[in-house]
């Protein structure tokens, strides 16, 4: 999991479209959020719980790298997804 978010971090930066592209996903019709977030969300949730004996450090490091590329890459019209 940690190799295909640093797919997507590397894509993030490398197609200047695939942000919006990615973020313009919504999980539902009646909520406006995005479908990859959600999805980073429940990575965060069950994969990087503090409580469990082992956190994957490698998983949390992609996972924070996505995120931070994602907020230097989004257009204005985006940062409310």
């Amino acid at each position: 999991m940690a190799a295909l978010l640093n797919l997507l971090t590397i894509l993030v930066f490398a197609l200047p479209g695939f942000v919006s592209t990615m973020l313009s996903h919504v999980q539902d019709t009646d909520e406006a959020n995005s479908h990859i977030l959600v999805h980073v969300c429940d990575v965060i949730q069950d994969q990087l719980d503090s409580s469990k004996e082992s956190t994957p450090r490698e998983l949390g490091q992609e996972v924070i790298s996505l995120i931070q590329a994602l907020c230097f890459s989004v257009n204005d019209d985006l940062v409310n997804k």
